[in-house]
């Protein structure tokens, strides 16, 4: 019941040795983290099992800074998709007024208005979670996209193997 990244490597250690772990599925988490912690955890995480599963967005907000074109153009296509599939969705309009005003809009204004050092998402390309993998001793052993819109993987999983 902790962030990964708080806790110790020796209670990793004693965890492992307590039981056998298949593998570690991190599914939407590791992007509320930068660059650097997010190497070090799958570090971590590559001591707990041999195989680690990751799905995240595959989007521009890890390596860019705020106010600059490229962040603003990545947030704002980004969440443009993700708006545009709650829109195209069966749900009930109050559902997708809710989804699109409450969440995804509310989270793309705050990513916009966050210095780095404050901001809670850190969103990566699988250009650059493939780098992470690599930084952190795993080669990558599939890239699956999950949901694609506008031409381009928006989601995907990615295994990984130490």
């Amino acid at each position: 019941e902790s962030r990964i990244q708080a806790i110790a490597h020796g209670c990793l250690k004693e965890f492992l040795d307590s039981q056998q772990v298949w593998f570690v599925n991190a599914g939407l988490s590791l992007h509320h983290m930068p660059d650097r912690e997010k190497i070090q955890v799958l570090r971590q995480l590559k001591d707990v099992s041999e195989h680690c599963l990751i799905t995240e967005l595959n989007a521009n907000h890890d390596r860019t800074e705020k106010d600059t074109p490229e962040f603003v153009y990545s947030v704002v296509k980004t969440f443009g998709y993700l708006i545009e599939a709650v829109l195209q969705s069966s749900v009930s309009d109050q559902d997708k007024r809710a989804c699109t005003c409450d969440y995804l809009l509310s989270e793309a204004i705050k990513m916009l208005h966050s210095d780095r050092e404050h901001r809670l998402d850190f969103h990566a390309t699988i250009f650059d979670w493939s780098e992470y993998a690599e930084k952190a001793g795993y080669e990558v052993v599939s890239i699956t996209p999950s949901i694609s819109l506008g031409g381009r993987p928006l989601l995907f999983t990615m295994h990984m193997r130490a």
